[in-house]
């Protein structure tokens, strides 16, 4: 009979907890129409033939000083206000092909509180961030480059 008694509040406080976590969860396996309006391009960026081109497509052109970014349409928060931190998984698939002589700075994963790329963020800062922005607080993004 005692178990019942305390079974019932545990039960309960787990089922509210649970109901407290929030997952996010998406996928794209190519990109289409639909993944478009779950995606905010800048910049250079765009989808062709069902992929994400972040960089114009220059046919031989010289890539210098170019820079595209594709944001997750809707924001999420990664830190709580109390500093709790959430914690996610990623998987890339990438199929890059040189179409110019020379080649690109790189290409990164950011999760940033920014839409735009930063004014001076081309070249080695991969349109993640400038000169004043690196390493400051005010950056307020990660990045993990590819």
């Amino acid at each position: 009979m005692r178990f019942h008694l305390v079974a019932a509040p545990v039960i309960l406080a787990v089922l509210w907890a649970l109901a407290l976590v929030q997952s996010l969860d998406f996928q794209f396996p190519n990109f289409t129409e639909v993944a478009r309006k779950q995606l905010i391009l800048s910049s250079n960026s765009y989808i062709a033939e069902k992929a994400i081109q972040v960089t114009p497509d220059s046919h031989g052109a010289s890539m210098a000083n170019m820079s595209g970014r594709v944001l997750y349409r809707w924001p999420f928060r990664l830190w709580s206000k109390g500093g709790k931190k959430a914690s996610f998984n990623t998987t890339f698939v990438l199929n890059i092909k040189n179409m110019t002589p020379s080649s690109g700075e790189g290409l990164a994963f950011i999760l940033t509180a920014y839409r735009d790329v930063p004014v001076g963020s081309e070249g080695q800062w991969l349109g993640i961030v400038n000169p004043t922005l690196n390493g400051s607080m005010e950056a307020r993004t990660a990045a993990v480059e590819l």
